[in-house]
């Protein structure tokens, strides 16, 4: 067999033409990109040549030409012509505030565009064959555009713009109001009313304990005195020691039932669990002591 070889002609942005010569018929050719066959033809003459369509602008091909009857094959590569790079598009904002914004671009020979926007380390991505955006800014305190031009494998340089920040805005103009909105009725003016309630209200409980301890004071002095009369005592003696014994009951009754009124001022919400407690079992000494310990830690 003679020397083989492939030679590419007429590569043009989309077709081309593979000549191969030297082989012994029958030739396959395979035509494949980035390792993916696109391509597959078997010749049936030695000298030939095969024509294919179809391809891509600016594109790396591989082709195989093998001899089935020598099992001998070449390898070569050709690129298509690559279409005239877009022109760098002409960025612009022409619109900012403190809700959003809008950027414009133009660019020749471009089927679509890469569109970076930056608001203040966040990053959004796209691609837009539109040549406008309106993007809300998010309050960012800057946002900045960059924008490419692609065509096929071709791309532009990228062209970039940075939008105000928002301090150097004017301030937003109040909105007038509502003919129809029905304005709110006055509040009433706060008077201290509350508060001297409250101090009322903070008193009221130490004022009631007092009355009812004058009240038991007065009912055990008189039962007191009566105890006396019917003794057989002294007019004298009875007017004395008739409060004096009062007293002493009333200091006794008081020492009773401790552990209630210390769970009544600490407002226990066991409180009576701990009266009854200390009403049917505190003569025990050891139920008086377990309502003393529960008003505590209750």
């Amino acid at each position: 067999m003679s020397t083989a070889s492939i030679h590419i002609e007429n590569t043009t942005k989309t077709s081309a033409v593979i000549r191969f010569e030297g082989f012994d018929p029958p030739v396959n050719i395979i035509l494949s990109h980035q390792r993916t066959p696109i391509f597959k033809s078997a010749r049936t003459e030695g000298d030939g040549f095969v024509e294919v369509n179809a391809l891509s602008p600016g594109i790396l091909y591989d082709i195989v030409a093998s001899s089935t009857s020598s099992y001998e094959s070449l390898h070569a590569s050709f690129r298509t012509l690559s279409l005239p790079k877009p022109s760098t598009p002409k960025l612009s904002v022409d619109y900012y505030s403190r809700d959003r914004f809008r950027a414009g671009w133009s660019s020749d020979r471009a089927e679509f565009y890469r569109v970076r926007i930056f608001r203040d380390g966040w990053e959004d991505s796209f691609d837009t064959k539109r040549t406008q955006i309106d993007q809300p800014s998010r309050g960012a305190s800057q946002v900045a555009v960059h924008v490419q031009a692609h065509r096929a494998s071709e791309v532009s340089a990228s062209s970039s713009a940075y939008v105000n920040r928002p301090e150097s805005l004017p301030p937003p103009l109040p909105k007038p109001p509502d003919p129809n909105l029905v304005p709110p009725p006055p509040s009433p003016k706060q008077t201290p009313t509350k508060s001297v309630s409250k101090e009322k209200s903070s008193l009221s409980a130490p004022v009631g304990y007092l009355y009812l301890a004058s009240i038991i004071y007065i009912v055990l002095t008189l039962l007191s005195g009566c105890q006396m009369a019917q003794e057989g005592n002294h007019f004298l003696i009875i007017i004395i020691a008739s409060p004096i014994v009062a007293a002493v009951w009333l200091a006794m009754l008081g020492f009773y039932f401790l552990p209630t009124c210390i769970a009544v001022a600490r407002k226990t919400s066991n409180r009576g669990s701990i009266f009854g407690t200390n009403l049917f079992l505190g003569w025990t000494i050891l139920g008086w002591i377990v309502a003393l310990v529960w008003s505590i830690s209750g």
